[in-house]
């Protein structure tokens, strides 16, 4: 009986070491993560494919520093395209706040997050649902409405 525990836990976890995919970073993307960031030691990594025609691709680091969620996004150049901090509902801006309980009223406000973008855009993203959806609303660094976005368009 101890051995066949022994095995399945053994099976168990090297399924879950294989199935933890191991990304290799550009170098660049690597040292220019660890310059600016060199504090930050826990950082989960994922490739995605984003621009309108999903042709960028990016690399970005996803992690925790004080009570703040970051995910910084970079070319595979090691170029900064974005990066993503999430704040306090507290802390948006109070268009925003207006906007949401004038036009969702009924809808949970889940997270909300500050991006700047490269060209030093700012922009809010706010995470609302009901009991079937969830969607982002994009709000500009003025807190102008932009548009609605599924949870996945985000950076």
């Amino acid at each position: 009986m101890m051995k066949k525990v022994v095995t399945i836990l053994i099976l168990c976890l090297t399924f879950l070491t294989n199935a933890q995919e191991k990304i290799t970073l550009p170098a660049i993307v690597e040292a220019n993560f660890e310059k600016e960031f060199k504090d930050i030691k826990d950082v989960n990594w994922s490739i995605f494919y984003r621009g309108k025609n999903n042709n960028d691709l990016r690399f970005e680091a996803e992690f925790l520093k004080g009570n703040s969620r970051f995910l910084i996004s970079y070319s595979d150049d090691g170029v900064i395209k974005a990066i993503q901090k999430s704040i306090a509902l507290s802390s948006l801006k109070e268009k925003v706040k207006k906007y949401l309980i004038d036009k969702y009223p009924t809808y949970q406000i889940n997270e909300a997050s500050l991006i700047v973008k490269q060209d030093q855009k700012t922009y809010y993203d706010v995470g609302v649902s009901d009991e079937t959806n969830y969607f982002i609303l994009v709000f500009d660094g003025e807190g102008n409405y932009l548009y609605l976005t599924p949870l996945s368009d985000r950076l």
